[in-house]
């Protein structure tokens, strides 16, 4: 479920961790001098990127003020790719070598960055980035990149907090991601350090969040005869099939009471639009995605209790608090 991380501020020996990964650091060209005034070369190691910026002048913490980002679930893959989810106990040995390994102090390391993900298999998932319409009345980025000579369908979505990205990592493989902008997106009950994310109480709300966003989905039929629909069902689908119908404008309207109105009427209308595409929809029913979207969740968040997970975190914790007291 956790894979994209922004780490701001590590809270680390800088020293170690320059040594450790062989961190190149600006020199003067013509003395050969540390050029302390200017970033670290970037350095990626297992698919996370670390570089150090500059502290301000006379301060007490060091020379640098580290950051990375990156992620986890293809760190947990040594840097080859996230096509695949990985499980908890995988994710937390990266944590356990980002805190051993590198020195990374986990209980007092912010997370300024996260980004939940899933990734299970479904049948037909190439054809579901084609059927996005829209997502909290947003028109989706529709765009492939390339992928091991494979062009790789994917949509996005910006809103205000948080980005939503639905795409096919692999054949017969849905990937549905959220990456919140700000942290505030994913709630009170939402991990703060880096030690959390080893923690099972933060899964559920984080969980929550990825099932809304995917419910919140507006989808769309490739294929649909609207002669062969009741007259007033024609109309919706053909007016709701294009993503502008949707999208009330305020600024359209003389006054408040009108938009609220034809507001009103959209969120009706999009119930019984949602209720035909439901009753067309081939392939794989969307009821059927959520349900395999949840229960993949679950299955997560009881492998964060199970027994060999607890374990592992309780031999972690203490190699943790023996390192950082």
């Amino acid at each position: 479920m956790f894979d994209g991380i922004r780490l701001e501020q590590l809270v680390v020996d800088e020293r170690h961790l320059i040594r450790h990964l062989g961190i190149k650091i600006p020199l003067e060209e013509e003395t050969g001098e540390i050029r302390y005034d200017l970033p670290t070369y970037i350095k990626w190691h297992n698919g996370l990127r670390v570089q150090g910026r500059p502290r301000p002048p006379g301060s007490a913490k060091g020379r640098y003020c580290f950051q990375l980002r990156g992620s986890l679930i293809k760190a947990a893959n040594q840097g080859e790719h996230n096509r695949y989810g990985k499980n908890p106990s995988e994710i937390l040995a990266v944590l356990d070598e980002l805190a051993t390994g590198w020195g990374i102090d986990p209980f007092r390391t912010p997370i300024n960055n996260l980004e939940l993900s899933m990734t299970w298999p479904v049948a037909g998932a190439e054809v579901l980035p084609e059927r996005f319409l829209l997502y909290l009345n947003r028109k989706p980025v529709v765009d492939s990149k390339r992928v091991d000579g494979v062009d790789m369908p994917y949509v996005k979505v910006k809103c205000g907090q948080h980005v939503l990205k639905l795409y096919v990592p692999v054949a017969g493989h849905l990937r549905f991601e959220l990456k919140a902008h700000t942290m505030q997106f994913l709630g009170q009950a939402r991990p703060k350090v880096l030690a959390d994310l080893a923690r099972p109480q933060f899964a559920p709300c984080l969980a929550q969040k990825v099932t809304v966003a995917f419910e919140k989905i507006l989808w769309t039929l490739p294929v649909l005869d609207a002669h062969q629909l009741p007259v007033e069902e024609s109309r919706l689908y053909q007016e709701g099939r294009v993503a502008q119908y949707w999208l009330v404008d305020r600024k359209q309207f003389d006054c408040e009471a009108d938009f609220k109105r034809v507001e009103r009427q959209r969120h009706r209308e999009k119930l019984r639009f949602r209720a035909l595409v439901d009753r067309y929809w081939t392939g794989e029913p969307l009821a059927e995605l959520k349900k395999q979207l949840e229960a993949n969740l679950a299955d997560y968040m009881a492998q964060m209790h199970s027994k060999p997970y607890q374990q592992q975190l309780t031999d972690c914790w203490d190699r943790w608090k023996i390192l950082f007291p």
